[in-house]
């Protein structure tokens, strides 16, 4: 009863929300009964979660949206070309700065040494041969701290360019997708779970596995393999 009562007390959250701070409640519960600080921990009903899909582009769709955005606002493309590299989520795209990107080492280091560490992983991640060149540009042209600026200032939102590109281009999308498309895509591929939960931030495995396990070529790969005759 109590864990329905505080799903419906955050009915206003996703359900995954809920899910994971009952997780945590679950297993705070747990340890009590593993130390003997209560007899029993009692049964915590997790909220089920809705079977809609991942949305996510195919190259092809993102293809078509990055060639929909304007000339003159090239952060739109470059914030399009790191969200698809990275995985990684919007805020921290907007946030980041040319003293994360390791143009010499070839790696971005999405979490800033001052940030203050929560529940939305940030990894550190290799840049491919892709995005590499595309950064090189946006560095000599950089007239301030921040990777995605425009006329010089740091880019608070990206809502107005984003939707004309998605105008133009005919693809409806939203910059979250972005980060679905690049687990997607590496999920095809054949990454394991724990190398693209690493690339995404996840501190848990489970969650990648629970969304993009189906996307892998290999999934149920063994058990349909034993349904023959």
């Amino acid at each position: 009863m109590m864990a329905r009562d505080y799903r419906d007390h955050r009915s206003h959250c996703k359900a995954v929300t809920v899910r994971n701070e009952l997780a945590i409640v679950r297993a705070a519960l747990n340890l009590c009964e593993e130390d003997k600080l209560i007899a029993k921990a009692p049964f915590v009903q997790m909220p089920s979660l809705p079977q809609n899909g991942v949305k996510h582009l195919t190259k092809d769709q993102f293809r078509k949206l990055i060639a929909g955005t304007e000339k003159g606002a090239p952060h739109i493309a470059l914030f399009m070309q790191l969200a698809i590299a990275t995985g990684a989520r919007m805020a921290a795209i907007l946030e980041l700065k040319w003293d994360q990107v390791k143009l010499d080492s070839g790696r971005i280091f999405l979490n800033p040494e001052d940030r203050i560490a929560t529940s939305k992983g940030r990894a550190t991640v290799p840049i491919n041969d892709q995005l590499r060149p595309a950064l090189e540009a946006a560095k000599v042209a950089a007239t301030s701290d921040y990777v995605i600026e425009h006329n010089g200032k740091r880019v608070g939102s990206i809502k107005t360019a984003w939707n004309a590109a998605a105008r133009r281009s005919g693809v409806k999308a939203t910059p979250h997708m972005l980060r679905h498309s690049a687990a997607v895509w590496m999920a095809e591929a054949g990454q394991s779970m724990d190398v693209i939960a690493q690339f995404l931030g996840h501190t848990d495995s489970r969650i990648t596995q629970r969304v993009y396990a189906r996307f892998s070529p290999d999934f149920l790969r063994g058990a349909a393999e034993a349904l023959t005759y």
